[in-house]
């Protein structure tokens, strides 16, 4: 049996009694419940950390809701938080409730549609809004024949903006599809008159933090930090292929839907400090590497992604600037980037399997009789693909004659303590890194 761990603000509590009443109206009309039944949706994020509050903030949640045996748009609900600021991701679960006949259903979950900028469909069509909550408002309860709802949803794509507001809050989008969700006409055991089932949401997002390590005398200025093969867009709701639409957990029976199975994976590292993110575990739960990303984006020639620029620089302490002769650390990031798969190899044009990326750092020495060793388009070797709720650190460690960098997949929630992806505090002591060397 699955045991999710639940932590709900009591406010969020109050705005689930607010979802019902705003899904049956101004009270619970004994009309509408006739052949009905109650049925409530336990909506969670995949990757929150009940551990810690994020600065990742959940403002807003649209729930659609399509009869599919009558293909029929039953909710079409926009639930807004009225907390300022909105919710930590990691004060989920969310309950929405409504009443609804039994049969099949589809969802279209999606959290702060309004940090989504203007959006384009892979599709080619130009008739269509390009502004998402204009396109979600379109389609309203009721309406039939709803194709072209679900063809231009699956179409959206843009070009994300993840910046912090003046609090140092992200609001990142999050979305999810699910089918063939079944309401039964008979209760079941233990739930009276109600059916419920537990969705997840999934950050359109890959997340990178740089960990520096100044083992050089003096101070280092980063100036820019670019990074090759980052797509520049990606789309609203994932497009996972055939052979991933479901995996297999070795520990659980069964296959999950994919998003169940994310969800699963962030719960088995979250319990299992200093086992994960290492090699072995990769390779015993897999990875999500069958997806597709809008046409635009889908090119051989690599692309700059820029995460800091001149405007933003920092600077990295070296040993003798430090108090007690210790090498310096910085930690810049998060960064919040499109989904990426690049899997050609540019060199032997057979790999596909591994992600090629290409990490550049912009130094400069603050000691003028030295200069900090230049870093320009060196391979990180044996990323895998990053698909969206990706987390990736960059270690780089930076020493007298050269720089050294690891990177590791790492829980999303996780932070990196020195150069070590930490669970607890504790060091993890066997990291999935790779190492790549300044030439």
């Amino acid at each position: 049996m699955r045991i999710i761990f639940r932590h709900i603000l009591s406010t969020v509590v109050l705005l689930c009694m607010t979802g019902l009443m705003s899904c049956t109206g101004d009270g619970i009309d004994d009309n509408l419940l006739d052949g009905k039944r109650l049925f409530v949706i336990h909506l969670d994020v995949v990757s929150a950390s009940r551990s810690n509050v994020t600065t990742e903030m959940v403002n807003n949640l649209r729930i659609i809701m399509i009869d599919d045996d009558a293909d029929t748009i039953e909710v079409n609900q926009l639930v807004t938080f009225d907390i300022p600021g909105g919710i930590p991701a990691a004060n989920f679960p969310y309950d929405f409730t409504c009443y609804t006949n039994s049969g099949y259903k589809k969802f279209y979950l999606l959290a702060n549609e309004d940090q989504v900028p203007a959006i384009t469909y892979a599709n080619g069509n130009t008739s269509l809004p390009t502004n998402l909550t204009e396109l979600l408002e379109s389609f309203q309860p009721g309406a039939q024949n709803i194709d072209e709802l679900e063809g231009a949803l699956n179409s959206v794509c843009f070009s994300p903006q993840y910046t912090a507001d003046a609090n140092g809050n992200i609001y990142l989008p999050y979305s999810s599809f699910y089918d063939n969700v079944f309401v039964s006409e008979i209760p079941e055991k233990g739930e009276g008159l109600r059916s419920t089932a537990e969705m997840f949401l999934v950050p359109v997002a890959t997340k990178f933090s740089f960990n520096f390590t100044n083992s050089r005398d003096f101070g280092v200025e980063v100036t820019g930090i670019s990074l090759k093969s980052i797509n520049t867009s990606n789309y609203l709701l994932a497009q996972v292929g055939a052979s991933d639409q479901t995996k297999t957990l070795p520990d659980v029976a069964g296959s999950l839907y994919w998003v169940d199975w994310l969800a699963e994976i962030s719960k088995l590292s979250q319990q299992a400090p200093g086992y994960y993110p290492n090699l072995s575990f990769n390779e015993k739960y897999g990875w999500i590497s069958n997806y597709s990303l809008p046409f635009e984006t889908t090119t051989n020639i690599p692309k700059n992604y820029i995460f800091v620029g001149t405007n933003e620089s920092f600077t990295v302490p070296g040993v003798l600037d430090s108090q007690n002769g210790e090498a310096g650390v910085y930690t810049a990031g998060p960064f919040y980037v499109p989904e990426s798969k690049n899997f050609l190899d540019p060199i032997t044009n057979t790999s596909f399997t591994d992600q090629m990326y290409y990490l550049t750092l912009l130094l400069q020495d603050t000691d003028d009789t030295k200069q900090a060793p230049d870093f320009t388009d060196v391979n990180i070797p044996n990323l895998k693909a990053l698909f969206r709720n990706t987390s990736v650190i960059i270690n780089v460690n930076m020493e007298q004659g050269d720089i050294e960098v690891y990177a590791e997949i790492a829980p999303w929630n996780q932070k990196s303590i020195n150069g070590w992806v930490t669970e607890g505090g504790a060091p993890n002591p066997n990291p999935f890194s790779t190492k790549a060397k300044n030439q």
